[in-house]
């Protein structure tokens, strides 16, 4: 048959598959769930799986579309929960790209701590534990307070924090878990006064662009707010120090082509850590903000790399500082919500799109860029960041009512990815 064979493994993230469509060289297949198949009327062979993470039904249904349709070129693995299965396929089936092993350290928190400590990068203390049943004893190995999250997880989902050993046994946090994927990791409670991301291109082994970005506060503590991020003036002391633990990073865990984003913390005591680093492009507005600041196209790049061709690309930075946020969302129907013109004469204002509408229902897992909407916008100073935010926030407004969900069109970031 004429035609590259891509087989994509992917849970809800649409767009992925949407640039390869584009692409009329590719011959696609698709594994996904039940749950998502709705998503891609339009894909000529689909074939379902109850958990795009389990490494065993995958690599069946995977063979199964060699039988039907011919030998497989490419794996593309945009979600967080598939990205170590197509490193596994890739093993597997002798293909390029992200091998297993290195796609199980960027995703496996446990796994990527370990690797990390053992080359001298400096994280957070931490323990494993099997099931909710051990959190107690890798609590005590840690010590109290502790921060909660599985060892593959994405955003915030499912991530706590501990002051208490009752809390450890308590129904709320057991109710929580009970709806995680085991493993868990148990690391301590740091306390942070910012935390910074840092989103790069590697080749070839070496990092070849890498911007830094701030959060406009601690991740764990924007639950339920405006949640974003803006680019750090080059000058900034804390540049050069993110930009190094990224590289030494990279180099521990291997990567050779990709995109990663990578979260650093600095604590109240002046210490830079490594939070964790994925090798996908960063999540809500993260790309957007790239692009316009540096002429970057980090998912592009991301299926560039999967594919296994050549990561051309050329840095064009314009000037000023760019940011992003995302319009916090919670579950319910929505009854009404800020529309897109709302916000569009805000002053630096580039990008404003409205991820739910009156009508809409919120259900399923909440991640930290989980959205009502998505604003991206540029400015000449950091510190007019602050009086830009607050502007937003006065303008807007969303009513959501509880209860009973009603059917509506699916709401973005709010589903498994």
């Amino acid at each position: 048959m004429a035609g590259e064979h891509v087989l994509v493994v992917n849970g809800g993230k649409v767009e992925p598959v949407e640039l390869l469509r584009q692409d009329r060289g590719l011959r696609i297949s698709m594994i996904t769930e039940p749950g998502h198949r709705h998503l891609y009327p339009d894909l000529e062979h689909v074939t379902t799986v109850d958990d795009i993470g389990d490494l065993k039904q995958v690599r069946t249904a995977a063979l199964g579309v060699i039988a039907a349709r011919g030998p497989v070129d490419a794996v593309v693995a945009p979600s967080e929960r598939s990205l170590p299965t197509g490193g596994y396929l890739r093993s597997y089936l002798g293909l390029p790209g992200l091998p297993f092993d290195t796609a199980n350290l960027f995703c496996n928190k446990y796994a990527m701590k370990a690797r990390l400590r053992a080359h001298g990068v400096p994280v957070a203390a931490g323990a494993l534990a099997p099931t909710v049943a051990e959190l107690p004893a890798a609590a005590r190995a840690t010590g109290l307070p502790v921060v909660v999250k599985p060892a593959f997880g994405n955003g915030t989902a499912f991530t706590h924090r501990v002051a208490d050993a009752a809390e450890l046994t308590g129904a709320p946090l057991r109710a929580s878990l009970d709806r995680a994927p085991g493993p868990f990791v148990v690391e301590e409670y740091l306390d942070v006064a910012d935390e910074y991301h840092c989103d790069a291109l590697v080749v070839d082994g070496t990092v070849v662009f890498a911007s830094v970005s701030r959060y406009f506060q601690p991740v764990l503590r924007s639950l339920g707010a405006l949640f974003g991020s803006h680019t750090v003036p080059e000058e900034a002391p804390e540049v050069p120090v993110v930009r190094s633990l990224n590289e030494r990073t990279v180099a521990a865990l291997g990567l050779r082509d990709g995109v990663t984003h990578l979260e650093v913390l600095r604590t109240t005591d002046s210490r830079f850590l490594v939070g964790e680093i994925a090798c996908r492009p960063g999540g809500g507005g993260v790309p957007h903000v790239l692009a316009r600041k540096y002429g970057i196209d980090t998912r592009g790049l991301f299926l560039t790399s999967a594919l296994g061709r050549p990561l051309d690309h050329e840095v064009r930075t314009a000037d000023g500082v760019h940011y992003w946020c995302v319009l916090p969302v919670r579950h319910g129907t929505v009854a009404e919500v800020s529309t897109a013109d709302d916000f569009r004469d805000l002053p630096g204002v580039l990008h404003v799109e409205m991820a739910v509408a009156p009508g809409d229902t919120v259900a399923g897992t909440l991640y930290s860029t989980s959205m009502a909407g998505l604003i991206v916008g540029r400015t000449d100073r950091v510190d007019e960041i602050p009086g830009l935010l607050d502007r937003i926030r006065r303008r807007f407004t969303i009513r959501i009512e509880d209860g009973p969900v009603r059917p509506g069109r699916p709401t973005a970031g709010a589903a498994r990815p």
